[in-house]
C-alpha cells in the first residue's frame, strides 16, 4: 500500500512538473524525491517497529508465539524472513535493537 502511495505522489509531482519552468521543474523534482523518501522512511520505521513489538511479545510469552504471530498477520517463516531483512541492514538493525526490551 505504501508503494502505491509513493507512486501516486510521484505521479502527481511529475504531472505538476510539466507546468513548471526549468528551475522550477528541478525544485519540484527534488521536493517529490524528498517527499517519497520521507514516506518510505516512515513506512520502513512502522514495520520495523511492529517487528520489534512482536519480538518483545514473543520473548515475554514464548508459549503464545503462534497466536502472537497470527494476531500480527505473520507466520513463523515470514517473521524469520523479516528478521533476516532487518539483520542485513545496519539502520534497520539499529532501530530494531533500540525498540527491543532487554
Amino acid at each position: 500500500m505504501t508503494g502505491k502511495i509513493t507512486l501516486l505522489i510521484a505521479i502527481v509531482f511529475t504531472l505538476g512538473l510539466s507546468a513548471c519552468g526549468g528551475a522550477e521543474r528541478q525544485e519540484a523534482a527534488e521536493a517529490a524525491a524528498s517527499t517519497a523518501a520521507q514516506i518510505e522512511g516512515a513506512a520502513t520505521a512502522a514495520w520495523v517497529d511492529q517487528m520489534a513489538a512482536v519480538a518483545n511479545a514473543i520473548e515475554q510469552r514464548p508459549t503464545a508465539a503462534d497466536s502472537i504471530l497470527q494476531a500480527n498477520a505473520m507466520t513463523r517463516a515470514k517473521f524469520d524472513s523479516l528478521l533476516y531483512t532487518i539483520a542485513a541492514d545496519s539502520e534497520l538493525s539499529a532501530r530494531f535493537e533500540e525498540l527491543r526490551t532487554k
